[in-house]
């Protein structure tokens, strides 16, 4: 939005090099509703500083978020739940954050970022002290609910401070780095799990296994993480709000139009069928392939490498090229390997398709978010990211309960049906992206 020199002198706007902008700066006075974020003075004084503790609050919050949905099905396998069964189970974190997503966005362009950003982070350290505890299906439904809104409160929080601090041209690589914080966090989180279970994790019959032990002194370490993550939150993060960014915002009052919600179309549909197929691929390895843990961790360990260090490099290149191209890279490869699953009968070429579905996955996300960014502003920029994150998330709830259900009666259905959805997806991102040049770095 163009300004006058008189506004930029009344507003004192330094050159801006970086691609980074810090929201702060481009406001004289604090704002006098968040006295709770200036209680320690020594907080950075750069963005990058800013979202680089963001980023480690994140990932240290994020520590079981691989563990509580890869491995629940593996866990849960002693207390005998269907496919349906754990399709819920899932699904309920799902919905609770879709529940509560578009009130938080709103609350968020109101009231700042960073208070719900602590909140988000301290009810994921209650979640996790819930995990440790459980040894039945209804303190993991208990535990899978607060965990979900913890997540979904956390993360709506930090994809808009993200989107405040970086302009257009550097958003799809920011988004990157956010996105990878927290699945670097779920492999740390792995990690740790992993000398754990070949320490204890030994059944009555002498077979590796996710015992109630292993799970519940994995889940005690991800609540240390947890609580560290509180601390910096607390001490470490100065807020931002939309009214404060609206001086260099590409689009400082949005009306959403169109554009936002055909691409909102776009995330549920692909998050049902992507989310929705992630258990079943487990419960597939475990039922068809291997039962063995260490097996199956083998099997996703090159993808969670690749979901904590190439969403900022594929970000990058939505940057340079647009958003529309890697979307539909991304979803036409997982496409095509979601149909070859049923046929596939050795541990190998499972974790070829993880990988390249985590590739797919660190392309074509972050061009999302940075596409959702561009059609929103600084203050409706919340609840632009509140409607991106309930369509994924109410996705998420549809595609766990509707291929938990198709699974148990057959048992390749999810996986066609995923490789149809996502090529409708790309039909869709043909016809309803259009790429911004203002959002394109130069080459």
């Amino acid at each position: 939005m163009p300004i006058s020199s008189a506004s930029n002198d009344a507003l004192r706007i330094p050159p801006v090099s970086d691609p980074l902008i810090n929201a702060n700066i481009l406001s004289r006075n604090p704002d006098p509703r968040n006295k709770v974020n200036d209680r320690v003075d020594h907080k950075p004084e750069t963005p990058k500083d800013q979202l680089g503790q963001m980023r480690w609050i994140v990932m240290l919050a994020s520590l079981s978020i691989t563990v509580a949905t890869a491995a629940l099905p593996i866990y849960t396998a002693q207390f005998k739940i269907s496919g349906t069964g754990l399709g819920g189970l899932l699904s309920v974190s799902a919905f609770m954050a879709a529940l509560s997503r578009p009130l938080i966005g709103r609350a968020i362009d109101h009231y700042g970022r960073k208070r719900f950003l602590v909140f988000g982070v301290v009810l994921m350290l209650f979640a996790n002290v819930l995990f440790a505890f459980a040894r039945s299906t209804w303190v993991l439904f208990l535990a899978s609910t607060a965990h979900g809104f913890a997540l979904g409160t956390m993360l709506l929080a930090a994809y808009t401070i993200t989107s405040d601090m970086a302009i257009g041209a550097g958003r799809g690589s920011s988004f990157g780095l956010t996105e990878e914080s927290q699945y670097r966090g779920g492999l740390y989180g792995i990690m740790l799990m992993v000398p754990i279970l070949l320490m204890t994790g030994y059944d009555v019959r002498g077979e590796l296994s996710i015992t109630p032990d292993v799970w519940a002194l994995a889940f005690a370490l991800y609540a240390v993480g947890a609580l560290v993550a509180t601390w910096l939150s607390l001490t470490r993060i100065k807020d931002t709000r939309g009214d404060l960014v609206l001086a260099h915002d590409d689009i400082p009052n949005p009306k959403f139009g169109w554009r936002l919600y055909s691409l909102l179309v776009i995330v549920f549909l692909t998050s049902a069928s992507a989310y929705g197929i992630q258990p079943l691929l487990l419960k597939f390895i475990s039922d068809h392939i291997t039962s063995n843990p260490a097996w199956i961790a083998l099997a996703y360990g090159p993808a969670a490498i690749v979901l904590g260090s190439l969403p900022s490099r594929m970000g990058h290149l939505s940057d340079r090229y647009g958003r529309k191209l890697p979307m539909m890279i991304g979803l036409g490869a997982s496409a095509i390997f979601s149909i070859l699953i049923p046929f596939m009968t050795s541990i190998l070429p499972l974790v070829l398709f993880a990988t390249v579905e985590a590739i797919c996955y660190s392309a074509a996300v972050p061009a999302e978010q940075a596409l959702v960014a561009d059609l929103t502003g600084g203050k409706k920029r919340g609840t632009g990211f509140g409607l991106y994150t309930l369509a994924q998330s109410m996705g998420k709830v549809v595609g766990y309960l509707g291929m938990g259900a198709i699974y148990d009666v057959f048992r390749e259905g999810p996986f066609v049906i995923n490789a149809i959805i996502l090529v409708v997806g790309i039909f869709l991102v043909w016809l309803a992206v259009r790429d911004d040049r203002r959002h394109v770095l130069q080459r």
